[in-house]
């Protein structure tokens, strides 16, 4: 196994099983996509270090699992907020939210007044008034202004981030505070298994 390909996660399968079990919304990320399709020959993904995980979790999941994935939303609307992979303006496109362009295409598109999306697998939030990128200090409540609508990255539990994002080995999850309208990033070691 390539190095990032450990970055991976090494239990696909156990991780699908773990999401269904909670039964709690979902949305379905670039990797799932990928690795649920029908037919596993064409390469979707332009960076090519990620190939081999992908190829690895398609061989590990379950048809079950498989199904799943394909049949998860791309958007889930819920109480007070949004959640989606990548952008809002362009779901299935797997377009980046890491710039004021692409923010700004994405806070067109949102409903609630907190939207969370990943694929970057940086930590931090764009404001929309000032469509300023703000990352808060881990462990720490980050007070959110009720008048204002955000776009939120909680960044990555096992996965960094591809090169040549700034590599930091540590998890990264947002917890969301509804009633006090914060959020509190937080930055955890963990044992990454690399050469399975």
């Amino acid at each position: 196994m390539e190095p990032y390909d450990a970055m991976f996660g090494p239990d696909p399968q156990a991780c699908v099983d773990k999401l269904r079990e909670l039964a709690m919304p979902t949305v379905r990320g670039n990797h799932d996509a990928w690795a649920a399709r029908r037919t596993g020959l064409a390469r979707l993904d332009t960076n090519a270090l990620a190939n081999p995980g992908v190829d690895r979790t398609r061989r590990e999941l379950s048809d079950d699992a498989k199904r799943w994935l394909r049949s998860l939303p791309l958007v889930v609307e819920t109480t007070g907020c949004t959640a989606v992979h990548a952008s809002l303006h362009e779901p299935e496109a797997w377009i980046h939210i890491d710039s004021p362009d692409s923010a700004r295409s994405s806070f067109a598109r949102l409903h609630t007044s907190v939207g969370f999306f990943g694929h970057t697998h940086e930590p931090g939030l764009w404001r929309e008034h000032d469509l300023c990128w703000m990352t808060p200090s881990p462990g720490r409540a980050f007070a959110l202004e009720r008048s204002a609508r955000y776009l939120i990255n909680p960044g990555s539990v096992g996965d960094p981030g591809p090169p040549p994002h700034p590599s930091d080995p540590c998890a990264h999850f947002l917890l969301w505070d509804r009633d006090r309208f914060s959020v509190t990033l937080f930055r955890v070691a963990y044992a990454a298994r690399s050469g399975v």
